[in-house]
């Protein structure tokens, strides 16, 4: 196998302007668990995924609601256009 038993992969994504981490970490040979935290590692939510085909794209789908519901309760209009000044 490629990963070993607890390696782990992140990376900065960006959703409606906003930054976040994406984590990825081989739990077993079966699973992997992925989670989403802000850029001050605050947990907002995390998966343990199973199957590639289901698993990852329900996966893709929680997390992202997770985000957006943490973007919606965490930020005020005077961030909203901050960002969408950003975006000229």
């Amino acid at each position: 196998m490629y990963y070993r038993i607890n390696d782990e992969s992140k990376k900065i994504i960006n959703v409606q302007g906003f930054q976040f981490v994406l984590r990825v970490r081989k739990m077993t040979q079966f699973e992997v668990n992925i989670s989403v935290e802000t850029l001050d590692n605050v947990f907002i939510d995390g998966i343990l995924v199973a199957d590639e085909e289901l698993g990852v794209n329900t996966a893709r789908e929680i997390l992202e609601q997770s985000v957006f519901k943490w973007i919606d309760e965490n930020t005020d209009e005077a961030d909203r256009v901050m960002i969408a000044v950003m975006k000229w």
